[in-house]
């Protein structure tokens, strides 16, 4: 499978090249806007093709800023990677900076980052959108990308030279457009905002009256204790959040793991039982679970001084992507999880508590809250457990917490999710302001440790 690296720090433009690329392409997508990550990612021969942004602002290499012109320059300078196909991410594009720019980089092709747009647009784009979906990184990619744009087959059957130029820009393009059509897309934008949160809440509801199937429900019954102990209520609601997870998420098996309704069910029914009351999409920022066979080996580059450039590897069960809407798990792992439920280990409670995390558009430790005043009392709490965590380990001491919580913040929130799924009475007894914060998140009881 083609491997794309978006160079983007602009989450959102991150996000819709991202989700183009991976449902309508089929493409699997890395983000960075890290130089020296980049580079290590482009050597190791790990990425197909690079959608790289030219106006990247927070991004150094050796002390000194770069834009995307400067590290596509350090790409096609180094003889390991000037083979490398990339494309130019640009907003700001005039007719004539095109060749300019591709001159001044070595880069094959430029894009406008707000191409996307045009998807809300009118059918008179649409063969466009079809060429730009359907791509294939590895052939000539200035003639895919710009060639198109200069004879487009339109709704009437005639052909119109140079009838949608890329390059205008999104203001431009709407000023062609009347009036009533601009208004139009507009409301239509407003009411999917307004309406998608309201379908998913109808579409549940659908589910709630559709139980899972008998052999479905086996499974559940036979690996997951908590699903028996769940009321006919929260079970049946429960199986309509699994089904809307099972349409809604994509899986993957990594490294020839073959994926089975087993596979499936159990990390479904995990992670819809952690937000069994926390809304019909509590993981908006997550499309794709990877499944590994066992632990998987991760590479990370990493310049803490910003001049020398490391690299380590290691063994993860587990991993969640913000940028690329991805969840990676170890089904080895799982299922050693599956036989010591109240060990205060879960992989997948873990992983999806980092999905939590980012509910709110940043990963610090903190989820999105139900009120503006529950954050003040969560920020307080949380502060002071994460403080005594660090004191109880510095001095040896043990604790109902894993270690691996006193990483930062964000680990320890994922820890002590596992804690209070796994080990509720324990954390109650010994952390009782801790365990009131999570269940009144949560809104459940940890019944598996009772």
């Amino acid at each position: 499978m083609t491997t794309v690296l978006i160079v983007e720090d602009d989450p959102m433009n991150f996000r819709v090249f991202s989700k183009i690329l991976t449902k309508r392409g089929g493409f699997t997508v890395k983000g960075s806007e890290d130089v020296a990550e980049v580079l290590a990612l482009a050597r190791s021969k790990a990425v197909d093709v690079i959608l790289m942004d030219v106006s990247l602002s927070r991004s150094h290499y050796q002390g000194k800023a770069y834009n995307g012109i400067q590290i596509t320059q350090l790409l096609k300078q180094d003889p390991t990677t000037a083979g490398l196909p990339v494309i130019l991410v640009t907003a700001h594009a005039m007719a004539g900076d095109r060749e300019s720019l591709l001159a001044e980089s070595g880069a094959e092709a430029t894009l406008p980052n707000q191409w996307w747009i045009t998807r809300l647009l009118s059918n008179r784009f649409k063969p466009w959108l079809e060429v730009i979906g359907q791509f294939d990184p590895l052939e000539p990619i200035g003639k895919v990308l710009v060639c198109p744009l200069n004879s487009l087959e339109l709704g009437g059957g005639e052909t119109e030279k140079n009838s949608f130029r890329p390059e205008i820009g999104i203001h431009s393009l709407f000023s062609m457009l009347p009036t009533a059509i601009v208004l139009t897309i507009l409301l239509g934008i407003i009411a999917y905002i307004w309406g998608y949160p309201h379908w998913l809440d109808w579409r549940e509801k659908k589910l709630f009256q559709r139980p899972l199937p008998l052999h479905w429900q086996a499974i559940l019954g036979d690996r997951l204790p908590f699903y028996q102990q769940l009321s006919p209520q929260q079970r049946q609601k429960l199986e309509a959040k699994i089904q809307l997870f099972l349409q809604q998420k994509q899986f993957i098996g990594c490294n020839d793991f073959v994926l089975t309704d087993e596979v499936r069910l159990v990390i479904a029914a995990q992670a819809c039982y952690l937000a069994l009351e926390l809304g019909s999409n509590p993981y908006p920022r997550l499309d794709t679970i990877l499944v590994y066979p066992d632990a998987f080996q991760v590479r990370q580059v990493s310049s803490p001084d910003g001049y020398v450039v490391e690299e380590e590897e290691s063994i993860r069960a587990g991993e969640s992507w913000d940028k690329a809407g991805q969840l990676v798990l170890a089904w080895g792992t799982i299922a050693w999880d599956l036989e010591r439920w109240q060990d205060g280990h879960n992989v997948i409670f873990h992983e999806f508590a980092h999905q939590l995390d980012m509910g709110d558009g940043a990963m610090n430790g903190v989820p999105k809250l139900a009120r503006r005043n529950d954050y003040q009392r969560w920020q307080s709490t949380f502060a002071a457990e994460y403080q005594q965590l660090l004191s109880q380990l510095e001095h040896n001491l043990p604790t109902v917490i894993d270690p691996y919580g006193a990483t930062n913040p964000c680990e320890f929130f994922a820890v002590v999710t596992e804690t209070f799924f796994e080990k509720g009475r324990e954390l109650q007894r010994n952390h009782g302001q801790l365990y009131q914060v999570l269940q009144k998140y949560y809104c459940l009881e940890p019944l598996i440790s009772h």
